[in-house]
C-alpha cells in the first residue's frame, strides 16, 4: 500500500480510539466517550450518524464530524501513529461543543506530489484546530517510500533477522519467524532444518516469553495496522471474518505450493512454516500461522493465517497448547 492510500485512508475514516476505562474518570465522561465509539477490532470508528458528509472530491474523501446533540461537548486529541483524529475524556488538546462540527479535506501541491490538509472548524472549537499538527498541520511526500527494511540481532543467541519498518502505522515488524529455542517450542514435522528455514513453532505461553528484550508478541492492534499498511480498508471481510485479498500481499514470493505464491508487497515474508495441532497429534503443513497476544474470553487466543489456496488472511481461535509461529513488534 502506497503512502498516498494509507494518509488518505486514515484520514478519510477519522480514525477514533475511545479512551473511556482510565481511573479517576467520572460517569459523564465515560458516557460520553460511550456514545462516540463503537468497537472495531482494538480500533473506534466515529458512528456513521455523526458524519456530517463524506463527499468525493477527486481522489479524496471530504469528511464532516458533527458533535452529537445529546451530548454537552466531546475532547479530541490526536494520535502521530497511525495518524488520525481520536475522542478522549483525558489530556486533550481541545473541544466542540454540542452541533459544532469540524472537517478536513486531503489536498494535493506542486504536480501532486505532496499531500497537504485543509482543516476547518465552527466557532465553538477553537480550542481544537491550532493544536492540530499531526493531521492539519502535516503533509506528506507522496514519493517516499513507507517501508523500511533493517536487521536485528538477537542478543541472547547471536540471531540476525530482518526487519521491516512501516512510517505511516508507526510499526517495526521482523521480516522473519522469531527462531529461539525455549522450553514449548519445536521445529515443523520435528525436523531440525525447518527450524532454520522457516523459523520455531511455540505454544502460546511460550511464545509470549520467547521474544528478545525491546519487542513483543503482536496484539490485535498491531496486526490491524499491518493490514490497513497493506491495503485493508477496514471494509473488506469475508462470511467468516476473512481480511480479503491482503494474504497475497503479506506472502513470500516463492515457496508455496500450487502456485500460491504472494507478491511480498510489504517485505513481510509469510512462508508455508506450517503448525501443529496437539489435540490431532498432527502437524498441518502450507499454511502461516502466527499467534497474537490477545486471550479471549474462553480461553483461546486470536490467530491470523495464510495459506497456499487462498489471498486472504484468516482470523482464527487457537488452543494455547498448539504450536504457531511468531512474529515480534518492537516496542515503539
Amino acid at each position: 500500500m502506497n503512502k498516498l492510500s494509507v494518509t488518505v485512508l486514515l484520514a478519510s475514516m477519522l480514525t477514533v480510539f475511545a479512551n473511556a476505562a482510565s481511573s479517576g474518570e467520572n460517569d459523564s465522561s465515560k458516557e460520553i466517550a460511550g456514545t462516540i465509539g463503537v468497537a472495531f477490532g482494538t480500533y473506534v470508528k466515529m458512528q456513521d450518524a455523526y458524519f456530517l458528509d463524506a463527499e468525493k472530491i477527486g481522489s479524496f474523501n471530504y469528511i464532516g464530524f458533527v458533535v452529537p446533540r445529546d451530548v454537552p461537548y466531546v475532547e479530541f486529541g490526536e494520535s502521530e501513529s497511525p495518524k488520525g483524529l481520536f475522542v478522549t475524556v483525558k489530556n486533550t488538546i481541545g473541544k466542540c461543543s454540542a452541533g459544532r462540527k469540524i472537517s478536513i479535506t486531503p489536498y494535493t501541491e506542486n504536480g501532486g506530489r505532496v499531500l497537504k490538509y485543509k482543516c476547518a472548524s465552527d466557532a465553538g472549537c477553537e480550542s481544537l484546530y491550532p493544536n492540530l499538527k499531526y493531521v492539519c498541520q502535516d503533509e506528506e511526500n507522496l514519493d517516499a517510500s513507507s517501508v523500511e527494511e533493517g536487521i536485528m540481532k538477537d542478543s541472547r543467541d547471536g540471531k540476525v533477522y530482518k526487519t521491516v519498518k512501516f512510517q505511516n502505522v508507526g510499526q517495526t515488524w521482523m521480516a522473519e519467524n522469531l527462531n529461539y529455542k525455549i522450553e514449548g517450542s519445536r521445529c515443523l514435522l520435528d525436523k531440525k532444518a525447518n527450524c532454520k528455514k522457516y523459523g520455531r513453532l511455540y505454544t502460546w505461553n511460550a511464545a509470549m516469553k520467547a521474544c528478545p528484550t525491546g519487542w513483543r508478541v503482536p496484539d490485535s492492534r498491531d496486526w490491524i495496522g499491518l493490514f490497513i499498511e497493506a491495503g485493508w480498508d477496514g471494509e473488506k471481510e469475508g462470511p467468516k471474518r476473512e481480511i480479503l485479498e491482503i494474504g497475497k500481499k503479506l506472502k513470500s514470493k516463492n515457496g508455496w505450493r500450487n502456485n500460491g505464491n504472494g507478491t511480498d508487497d510489504l517485505k513481510f515474508t509469510a512462508q508455508p512454516g506450517g503448525l501443529a495441532i496437539v489435540s490431532k497429534n498432527m502437524f498441518l503443513e502450507d499454511a502461516a500461522a502466527f499467534w497474537s497476544s490477545f486471550e479471549s474470553s474462553r480461553g483461546d487466543v486470536l490467530t491470523y493465517w495464510v495459506t497456499f489456496v487462498r489471498d486472504d488472511v484468516l482470523p482464527a481461535n487457537e488452543k494455547k497448547d498448539d504450536f504457531l509461529s511468531v512474529r515480534c513488534v518492537k516496542d515503539e
